[in-house]
């Protein structure tokens, strides 16, 4: 080979070369702004969401300082109202505490109920007992010829005496009994009922009178299936539906 023709051998690889260079440098160039513009998005998008954070919090920040400033102004109002609360309770304590200083002094009107309590013998001063409470045990009836419980105490009186209420109560029942005669039936405290037989009543005395103790009732006016016995009246007593004697529940000595 000559040197001509490694010239022209040595100039061909020397072309080749310089455009695999060429193409290689576009190559690269391309790269380089495909990256720089990928770049630059990313670096966009970044900034984006960094400003729409930054903005959000912003936001929040702002927000707390408002509510902040108005929670003093609830306080301050709560704090009114607490205290218009507080002040009328503490003038209606005022108010209960003067009512009870200012009580008035109970009159008599007032004291009687207390007296519900006083029992009285009612035939008044005579406690002449004719025929005693039997309880279970049976006594001889002469105008009836039988034996039978006498579950009453007879009380002497003449017919037309008074006769007097045993302790407060309220008439239930005023009805006649072809054995007993007239009789009214009085309701009385502590589940007692006190019955009052051989009792004509007052004129106008009917179920749901009331009676204190020692109030006139009526007159007696005799019983019937003990008229062979001195004048007198009956009266029983029964304490939740079961006879007592009467005697025990007026707590008065029969032999006084």
């Amino acid at each position: 080979m000559n040197d001509k023709d490694k010239d022209m051998e040595y100039n061909y690889g020397n072309d080749v070369d310089e455009e695999e260079i060429i193409s290689k440098k576009k190559k690269y160039t391309k790269g380089f702004y495909v990256v720089f513009a990928l770049c630059l998005c990313a670096i966009g998008i970044a900034g984006f969401y960094t400003y729409s954070d930054v903005t959000n919090y912003m936001e929040e920040v702002k927000s707390p300082s408002i509510i902040t400033s108005s929670e003093p102004k609830n306080e301050q109002a709560e704090a009114k109202v607490d205290g218009v609360e507080k002040t009328t309770q503490d003038t209606q304590k005022e108010e209960a505490t003067s009512a009870e200083k200012e009580e008035p002094v109970p009159t008599e009107s007032a004291t009687e109920p207390q007296q519900e309590t006083v029992k009285v013998c009612p035939v008044g001063d005579n406690k002449e007992i004719v025929q005693e409470y039997s309880g279970d045990k049976l006594v001889y009836f002469e105008t009836l010829k039988d034996w039978r419980v006498h579950k009453g105490t007879d009380y002497a009186v003449e017919k037309g005496g008074e006769i007097y209420s045993m302790s407060a109560g309220t008439v239930t029942s005023v009805f006649s009994d072809d054995l007993y005669g007239d009789c009214v039936e009085l309701e009385c405290e502590n589940g007692f009922t006190t019955i009052y037989f051989g009792v004509q009543v007052n004129e106008g005395t009917a179920s749901g009178t009331a009676f204190g103790a020692g109030d006139l009732i009526g007159t007696a006016s005799g019983v019937p299936c003990e008229q062979n016995l001195k004048s007198h009246i009956h009266i029983e007593v029964k304490k939740d539906g079961r006879y007592v004697n009467p005697e025990t529940y007026l707590n008065v000595d029969q032999n006084s």
